[in-house]
């Protein structure tokens, strides 16, 4: 029996597509945008928005958007794989690595907010803002230096959870194909995805497709980091508490496990007043606060979700390991 990386993707979908893509993500980060298939995908999302809009902008028309994307993104995906298997079980394994790879973003967010907290704790506070600016879709010209560490913090606890968590469960799972089709449903959520006058019809589907998908993720997401605080002996049993307590306080039904979780392993108050094309919108409070909101947090933060994802990676490894070794 054939044990190399590529068996292992056929027999257990998608664990060596996980790995392997994990290294790529580690050693590469993201690709230029010219060269990364995800914001190809956000180009003809707003393509299709634009036609499809025009003809139904209701909940139909939303469907429509949501089917065509869910297509685009599946249909090369899978040649691309199908065509790999017939090369053999090496290529296929490389092929469904790629995909994978295309679809986190651990290393960039780690880089993006580690050049943040740099720039904090070096004074450069409007270069901290263009940072908070590309990862966050908040107004940033006026946050002070503690709003912007909020701002960064929430952001790397909700993006373990979409951007990596969520595609290598997919993967690891059901394998590469589904990692791709949850980051083009992730897409489409990020695009069309709001209660606003043009999108509560129009995006209402791609919404509710991207809370269904991201429900169990950003519950394992959370337990992670509290695994990775009791690990580095830090007050999990604590933060056990404010996630239960804060988490459903949260506007989105799954993005208040993993920002309450990191909020209550770090001692700060996450949450508050958020602009938006100049209109304030509140968000819920999470964490009981006490502990300043200073660039140090932002270390502490990618810290423990350094320590997730690697325990998320070996619980992968572990799930697999049994099968492959038996053979």
């Amino acid at each position: 029996m054939n044990t190399s990386a590529g068996s292992w993707v056929s027999e257990r979908p998608g664990a060596g597509a996980v790995l392997l893509a994990a290294g790529l993500d580690l050693a590469l980060g993201d690709p230029a945008d010219r060269f990364h298939p995800v914001k190809w995908l956000g180009l003809l999302i707003a393509r299709l928005e634009l036609a499809l809009y025009e003809r139904s902008p209701g909940y139909a028309g939303g469907a429509a958007l949501a089917l065509l994307t869910l297509a685009a993104t599946a249909v090369p995906c899978t040649a691309l794989v199908r065509a790999a298997r017939r090369l053999g079980p090496r290529c296929e394994g490389l092929a469904g690595a790629l995909i994978v790879y295309y679809c986190i973003s651990a290393r960039s967010l780690e880089r993006a907010a580690a050049g943040v907290r740099r720039a904090l704790t070096e004074g450069r506070l409007e270069e901290a803002r263009r940072g908070v600016a590309r990862i966050v879709g908040r107004e940033t010209e006026d946050l002070d230096s503690p709003e912007l560490v909020r701002a960064t913090v929430e952001s790397v606890a909700e993006n373990l959870s979409d951007g990596v968590v969520a595609p290598l469960l997919y993967a690891a799972v059901f394998g590469p194909v589904a990692a791709a089709l949850y980051r083009g449903a992730n897409t489409l959520d990020s695009m069309v995805g709001y209660a606003d006058e043009r999108y509560s019809r129009f995006g209402w589907v791609s919404a509710r497709l991207d809370d269904s998908l991201n429900y169990v993720p950003a519950r394992l997401t959370a337990f992670l980091l509290l695994a990775a605080g009791a690990v580095r002996g830090w007050d999990a049993r604590d933060a056990v508490r404010i996630a239960r307590r804060d988490a459903n306080k949260h506007g989105s039904p799954n993005a208040g496990w993993p920002e309450a979780a990191m909020a209550g392993l770090l001692g700060v108050e996450l949450g508050g007043t958020n602009y938006y094309g100049g209109v304030a919108v509140d968000a819920a409070r999470l964490g009981d606060g006490g502990d300043p909101l200073e660039p140090a947090r932002i270390g502490e933060a990618l810290e423990l979700t350094a320590f997730a994802y690697g325990f998320f990676l070996a619980v992968t490894v572990a799930a697999a390991s049994p099968r492959r070794w038996r053979r």
